[in-house]
C-alpha cells in the first residue's frame, strides 16, 4: 500500500473563552490515502505514533491503535488525542502505520508527517497554574486596579476616561491602510466589501518566478540575482536568501528541504528548510524547468531545447540518487502531481501524464492543449494554463479522455496557476483571474503588477511572484483588491 499525503490540516477542534474549562487535547488530521497507485476507498484501521524526529526511536506518548478511518476517493480524516504533555514545544513527527482488518499486519507509512504550529495550542493547558498567582506581585505590587485593562494586544481598552486623552495624531504616523482614499470611500459607499481588504507586497531578488510554502514560510526564486528569498507568512518578515545555481526556474517542498531548479547550470540545489543550509546539488538533465515532489521522489523536467524531446528525471529525495529518466516531448515546462501520476505540460502544445511507481511510463495518450504552461491539481481536475489559448483547461485524470473536459477563458498569455482549497487562480501578463473550482465560474479579475508569474497557497493567502516588480505579493482569497 503506498500513500500520498495532499493535505496536512492539523487544528484543535474545542474553542472556549477559558484554557481550563473547555480547551481539550485532540486534534484533527487528514490526508489522502493510495492503494497501488489509486485513490483508496473503504474502511482501514490506522496506528499513530509522536516522535522527535523524522527518523529516531525517541516516541513521545501513547500510540494510539486500531482507529477506525473511513477513507473516500483517497481523502480520510481522523482525531488524534495524544494528551497535553507531548505537545511543548519541541519538533514532533507524526507516524501512521495503516491496515485494512484485524486480520493484517499494519504496514508503516514513510515519510513521517511533521506536526505543524496549530496543536500546540494545547500547550496553553500547561499554563493553567498560572492562576493561583498573586495579582500584586505580578503587578509589581501595584493593584491591579490602577492599571489599564485590554484583551492582550491593546484592543477593548479599559479603565481610560475619554478626557485623559490628549495628543495629536499626524497622518504621516498613520499607515497607509489607515487612512480612507477616494477609490476606498467609493467602494465603502457601493457595500464592495469583497473589494476592500488589500494585498501586501514584499521586495525580494532580481526577476522572481516561482514561490513555494513550508508549512510556515514561502520560499520565492529569483531568477536574475541566482537566490531565493524566505518569507515569514505572518508579517512578511525576509528570513534569509540563499545562494542557489545558475538562472533558478522553480521550486518544490519535500516535506523538509526546498528543491531549486537551475535552468543555467543543469543541476537542482537541496536547501534545509528551517535554515536554508545548502544540502548538496544534484545533477539533473539540460535546462531543467520545474520540479515537484510525489510524497517520495522529485521529478525534474528538463527542456533539451529546439526540436530535441525533453526529459524528466526522478530524483530521490533522501540523498538526491538519480533513479531514472523518462523521455517525453519537445519543451517541457511545467509538472505537477495528482496523487498518483506526474503531469508535464509542453510549450509546444501538449501534456502528458506519467505513472509516479515504478518506471514513470505514459499510461495514456498525450493531450492536446496550445502552449501549455502552469498545472494545478484541486483534488479532483488538473488545471493547465493554455498561454496561447488564453485559457486554462480542466482535465479529470482518472479517465485521460481525448480532449480536456472543460475550457474556462482568463487573461492573455496566462503562465501559472494555483488552488487555494477552493478556488483556481490563473496568473497572466498584467493580472490574476479566480475561478470557482467546482464550475469555472469566473469570480474576477485583479490587478497585481507587471508579469506575475508562480503562485503558491499558504493556507490562508495566495502569494504571487511579480517578476518585473522584483517583488512578491500577498493576497487574501478571501477579500482580493
Amino acid at each position: 500500500m503506498n500513500r500520498c499525503i495532499v493535505h496536512l490540516l492539523c487544528m484543535a477542534l474545542a474553542t472556549a473563552c477559558t484554557v481550563a474549562a473547555a480547551q481539550t487535547t485532540t486534534f484533527n488530521y487528514q490526508g489522502r490515502l493510495t492503494d497501488g497507485g489509486s485513490p483508496a476507498t473503504g474502511d482501514f484501521q490506522m496506528q499513530f505514533r509522536l516522535f522527535d524526529s523524522i527518523g529516531g526511536a525517541n516516541q513521545f506518548g501513547p500510540t494510539l491503535v486500531d482507529l477506525p478511518v473511513t477513507a473516500t476517493l483517497g481523502n480520510f480524516s481522523v482525531n488524534l488525542d495524544f494528551g497535553s504533555h507531548v505537545l511543548a514545544g519541541g519538533d514532533r513527527w507524526l507516524e501512521i502505520a495503516v491496515r485494512r482488518n484485524a486480520g493484517e499486519s499494519y504496514v508503516t507509512l514513510s515519510p513521517r508527517e511533521q506536526i505543524l504550529s496549530t496543536p500546540y495550542a494545547i500547550r496553553a493547558l500547561e499554563a493553567v497554574t498560572a492562576g493561583s498567582a498573586n495579582d500584586a506581585a505580578q503587578l509589581g505590587g501595584i493593584p491591579a486596579t490602577s492599571y489599564l485593562l485590554t484583551d492582550g494586544d491593546g484592543s477593548n481598552l479599559q479603565n481610560l476616561s475619554a478626557a485623559n486623552i490628549n495628543g495629536t495624531i499626524a497622518a504621516t504616523q498613520l499607515s497607509p491602510e489607515a487612512q480612507p482614499t477616494t477609490a476606498s470611500l467609493k467602494l465603502l459607499g457601493s457595500l464592495r466589501w469583497d473589494l476592500l481588504k488589500i494585498h501586501k507586497t514584499f521586495a525580494v531578488g532580481t526577476n522572481p518566478v516561482a514561490v513555494a510554502f513550508d508549512g510556515a514560510n514561502v520560499w520565492v526564486v529569483n531568477n536574475g540575482s541566482e537566490n531565493v528569498t524566505k518569507i515569514r507568512v505572518g508579517d512578511g518578515a525576509v528570513l534569509g536568501t540563499f545562494a542557489v545555481g545558475g538562472l533558478p526556474t522553480a521550486i518544490a517542498f519535500d516535506g523538509a528541504n526546498m528543491w531549486v531548479a537551475n535552468s543555467g547550470s543543469n543541476n537542482v540545489t537541496k536547501l534545509r528548510a528551517s535554515d536554508g543550509a545548502n544540502l548538496g546539488t544534484f545533477p539533473a538533465g539540460s535546462a531543467p524547468q520545474a520540479v515537484a515532489f510525489d510524497g517520495t521522489n522529485l521529478w525534474v523536467v528538463n527542456d533539451l531545447g529546439g526540436p530535441v524531446n525533453g526529459t524528466v528525471t526522478k530524483l530521490r529525495a533522501s540523498d538526491g540518487a538519480n533513479i531514472g529518466t523518462v523521455p517525453i516531448s519537445i519543451a517541457p515546462v511545467s509538472i505537477a502531481f495528482d496523487g498518483a501520476n506526474m503531469w508535464v505540460g509542453h510549450a509546444s502544445g501538449s501534456v502528458v501524464r506519467l505513472r509516479a511507481a515504478g518506471d514513470g511510463v505514459n499510461p495514456g495518450s498525450p493531450l492536446s492543449i496550445p502552449g501549455a504552461r502552469g498545472l494545478a491539481f484541486d483534488g479532483t481536475y488538473m488545471w493547465v494554463a493554455s498561454s496561447s489559448g488564453n485559457l486554462v483547461a480542466r482535465i479529470r485524470p482518472g479517465t485521460q479522455p481525448a480532449a480536456p473536459i472543460d475550457t474556462f477563458a482568463v487573461g492573455a498569455s496566462p503562465q501559472s496557476t494555483a488552488f487555494d482549497g477552493a478556488n483556481i487562480w490563473v496568473s497572466d501578463g498584467s493580472g490574476l483571474t479566480k475561478l470557482r473550482a467546482k464550475d469555472g465560474v469566473n469570480l474576477g479579475t485583479f490587478a497585481i503588477g507587471s508579469n506575475p508569474r508562480g503562485m503558491a497557497f499558504d493556507g490562508s493567502n495566495i502569494w504571487v511572484a511579480i517578476r518585473d516588480g522584483a517583488a512578491v505579493t500577498r493576497i487574501s482569497p478571501e477579500f482580493p483588491q
